[in-house]
């Protein structure tokens, strides 16, 4: 430690001690400690204690560690209790309480005091009795208090109330040992004291009730550990009371915060400097919340402690987040929005200004703010716009009006400089701009107006507008153009409207034959204009003509004169008096019939470009109106053919009768098929039942074998009411599928396992070429076996004993592809169309009671699982049925995942 600077900053009182103290401790090598006074470098007078230890180093030299205390608090206190001190002496000094000697039995000896403090006079104190002055239980209660001080020779004290005129005095008596036989007592109107302590109790009760039923959690602590809680804090942080007190108040702070908070309180520069801080709490359960802080000091039970209110903020801090946030979003809107803001006061003062560059308004920001928007824009605008803001501040209500401003120079300033010193604008450099303001209260007399420049939009809506108005006459002048089917009339009609809406001298339309012929066959001319209509022209013009319009859709001509043209057109030119024109192609169905040409005689004329767009489209029109001529001449000569199309749509009419009956014919064949299959099995058990009828006794015997068969007759009406039951079903409401994952390859074998006796019985030969591990499929086992049954049993009943059947199945396209092949009979082409519809039978069946739902059932179950069913066939060679189901897992995923 560097001494040297500790005894600089001594109080000159106080220098030597503390040196001396050095070289004791050093001479000794005892422990320092000494307490003095500093002046620190501001000046400031400060106490101090500290306490150091010296160490011998190897060199010789001696090693302090130690600390110094600032105890200019502590040192305060104690002047402070040696000032109370003397004040106590003077106060009981001047204390107006009363002194009495009383004897053993309660004689009073002497009296010393302010007599006015009495409640009866001196002389009716001193040589009475205690009875006789005080009221008798008081009078026996001192009487038993004195001799208890007698026996004891120890201070007693009490307390009691007596009567007065001022109503019911509160005193407390000090009763000690005075001499031999009498006690010296002192006492004091304590009223005053015993209210204010009442008052006191009470307004602990208050505190305390407000501790524990505030919504703020408080936690009195000392910096180290919790000494006590409320009610609230038990909700917040998860710990009941018993649990919180004692425990470090630090771990009530989020480790992250933690040093933040030590930091905060070793800021503090006295005890008693309250402090507030936010940080991030941490519950019994883990759980993090932001909290405000506030502390303050308080004597808590005989020592100074901190009482802190903790407020859960972290709805606050979200809040807090959300409008930063929101303000962040708000702000970057506002600053992406290219409009003009505008601040204005009620009386037209600009407040404030947004604009992206300071050319967009009449002067810069820092130049306009302050001024009224009458010495800013002109008159006419500055009290339409105050009109505006008026309005909006007396409704409450956004204010939306549209104005135009005249610019005159790049710069919108310089507009500026000469409205205010009244110079003339120029109207050749001028430039309108159509503004759209937006006015809305934005506070408490004023306004925010929000201004777009809607030039372009402005520009655009009258070009729509323009281009509308267009559209709408070229609509009537097509309606007049296509109003009639003759041709020649169409063309004088066309030339007529498109001279009248182009205001032209002269209109003309010219048809080209297949040599390249050209003869004007419809005009309309002006007055004083030389007419062209049955001029002709030669091959020579239709080869320039047919040059330009493969160069130019629209041929445009502003000033024969300075436009370069082809000799031929130069002439033609000159001959018809042509100083400017345009010219498009008609070319009805790709074929160039002629042109459209408009002349302008009288002088030169700049076209416009919506005016070559209108000349285009009318060609398109003259064009349409052209083609539907042809096609009126068309429908002319079809009419000649049309009794033919009558006679082949009677023979197409007749071919569907056909049909219809073939269709009755089915439906006929089908009832009794399946009247034949009931009543086949109902005629045999009926039989049967006779037969046992017919027999003697009560009990009639019957063999297995007869019950046998009348349970295959029931089992076979059976199968065929639910056949035609399911087929209607599917039909109305679909088939009801149970799905699953399966192999079909399990499934294949099994079923054939099942048929063998089957095929035994019809001499056939069954080939299973169906791999045993083809992919899943997600299908109804009970259906599929139905399909499947059907097919094989189909393929051994509608051929001879002795059919080849082969099995085969592949993956392709998602899908596994069944082959059911026989080298039977085969059927025709139109049987195997209709094969697959309701109640159609196959051909050549050996079994002619079928009611040709079975196939039809197969469709529908195939249908039903996502795949298709079909047959090729062949008549002598054989059939092949096919069938589709969709895989389970497509064969890509497949393949990853064995990869994987």
């Amino acid at each position: 430690a560097d001494f040297s600077l500790i005894s600089s900053l001594c109080h000159p009182a106080d220098r030597d001690s503390f040196e001396q103290a050095i070289a004791d401790s050093a001479a000794a090598l005892e422990p320092w400690n000494w307490e003095g006074r500093i002046v620190t470098p501001s000046g400031k007078l400060k106490w101090v204690q500290g306490f150091s230890r010296p160490e011998q180093q190897e060199n010789g030299g001696l090693l302090w560690d130690g600390v110094l205390v600032d105890i200019t608090d502590r040192k305060q206190v104690e002047q402070n209790l040696r000032e109370s001190e003397a004040r106590y002496r003077a106060m009981l000094d001047a204390s107006p309480d009363l002194m009495f000697r009383l004897s053993r039995n309660g004689r009073y000896l002497d009296f010393k005091g302010n007599a006015a403090s009495a409640h009866v006079p001196r002389e009716a104190i001193v040589g009475h009795y205690l009875h006789d002055v005080i009221t008798a239980d008081v009078a026996e209660m001192f009487w038993h208090e004195i001799q208890q001080t007698l026996a004891s020779s120890e201070l007693r004290t009490c307390e009691y109330s007596l009567p007065e005129a001022t109503g019911l005095r509160d005193y407390e008596a000090r009763i000690v040992v005075s001499g031999e036989d009498e006690v010296l007592t002192v006492v004091q109107d304590v009223t005053d004291r015993k209210r204010v302590e009442k008052e006191l109790r009470d307004s602990e009760d208050r505190l305390q009730s407000f501790f524990n039923a505030t919504f703020e959690t408080v936690i009195i602590h000392d910096f180290g550990k919790i000494i006590d809680v409320n009610p609230a804090a038990e909700q917040l942080l998860g710990y009941s009371t018993t649990e919180m007190i004692g425990m470090p108040v630090m771990d009530l702070v989020a480790p992250s915060y933690r040093e933040a908070v030590r930091r905060t309180w070793q800021s503090l520069t006295s005890p008693d400097q309250p402090y507030e801080y936010e940080a991030m709490g941490v519950t019994k359960d883990g759980t993090y919340f932001f909290a405000a802080v506030c502390a303050k000091a308080i004597h808590y039970k005989g020592r100074s402690v901190r009482v802190a209110g903790v407020r859960n903020i972290t709805e606050r801090k979200r809040t807090e987040a959300a409008i930063r946030q929101s303000e962040a979003r708000n702000r970057a809107l506002v600053n992406a929005i290219p409009d003009l803001m505008f601040r204005i006061g009620r009386d037209g003062t600009y407040l404030d200004c947004k604009a992206e560059r300071d050319g967009d308004v009449l002067l810069p920001p820092s130049q306009l703010i302050g001024k009224t928007v009458y010495e800013v824009l002109p008159p006419d605008l500055a009290q339409q716009r105050m009109h505006y803001v008026e309005q909006a501040l007396k409704t409450g209500k956004i204010q939306l009006f549209e104005y135009q401003l005249r610019l005159t120079h790049n710069r919108a300033s310089q507009l500026y400089r000469q409205l205010t010193s009244d110079q003339t604008l120029s109207s050749e450099v001028s430039a309108t701009r159509d503004y759209e303001a937006r006015v809305v209260v934005s506070g408490e007399d004023e306004v925010l107006a929000i201004v777009r420049d809607i030039t372009e939009r402005k520009r655009v809506e009258h070009q729509l507008w323009a281009s509308a108005e267009r559209d709408r006459l070229l609509g009537e002048i097509a309606l007049r153009i296509r109003q009639s089917l003759d041709l020649n009339e169409i063309l004088s009609t066309a030339a007529v409207e498109v001279r009248y809406l182009l205001q032209a001298d002269r209109v003309s339309i010219s048809h080209y034959d297949a040599n390249g012929v050209s003869v004007v066959v419809a005009e309309s001319v002006a007055e004083n204009v030389l007419p062209t209509l049955g001029s002709v022209t030669d091959r020579s013009i239709y080869q320039e003509v047919q040059t330009i319009f493969e160069r130019d859709r629209v041929y445009i001509v502003n000033d024969t004169e300075q436009t370069e043209s082809p000799p031929v057109l130069k002439e033609h030119y000159k001959q018809y008096q042509i100083k400017a024109g345009i010219a498009v192609p008609i070319m009805p169905d790709g074929q160039f019939f002629g042109s459209l040409v408009v002349n302008q005689c009288s002088s030169t004329r700049e076209w416009q470009p919506f005016e070559a767009d209108l000349i285009d489209r009318l060609a398109t029109q003259v064009t349409i109106a052209i083609q539907q001529s042809q096609l009126y001449q068309q429908v002319q000569a079809l009419n000649a053919g049309l009794e033919q199309q009558v006679e082949e749509r009677t023979a197409q009419l007749q071919q569907k009768m056909q049909e219809l009956q073939q269709l009755n014919q089915l439906k006929d064949e089908f009832l009794n098929a399946f009247s034949h299959d009931l009543r086949t099995p109902i005629m045999g058990v009926s039989l049967v039942l006779k037969n046992l009828l017919n027999q003697s006794g009560d009990i009639v015997p019957i063999t297995r074998s007869i019950v046998t068969r009348m349970l295959q007759s029931s089992e076979h009406q059976l199968q065929l009411i639910n056949s035609l039951l399911q087929a209607h079903t599917g039909e109305t409401q679909g088939i009801v599928l149970h799905c699953e994952l399966m192999q079909l390859g399990l499934l294949t074998q099994v079923i054939l396992e099942e048929l063998e006796p089957l095929v035994v019985k019809n001499q056939a030969m069954l080939k299973n070429l169906v791999p045993p591990d083809l992919p899943l499929v997600t299908a109804d086992p009970l259906q599929l076996r139905r399909v499947f049954e059907n097919l094989i049993t189909n393929a051994l009943n509608h051929n001879p004993p002795g059919v080849d059947l082969t099995l085969s199945a592949i993956v392709e396209e998602e899908m596994i592809r069944f082959n059911f092949q026989d080298n039977g009979v085969g059927m025709t082409q139109e049987v195997s169309d209709r094969l697959f519809e309701r109640y159609v039978r196959g051909p050549k069946s050996r079994h002619s009671t079928g009611i040709g739902l079975g196939l039809y059932l197969c469709r529908q179950i195939v249908t039903a699982h996502g795949g298709q069913i079909g047959v090729y066939s062949t008549p002598n060679v054989g059939s092949t049925f096919w069938l589709t189901l969709p895989l389970a897992i497509s064969s890509v995923a497949q393949a990853n995942s064995q990869e994987g």
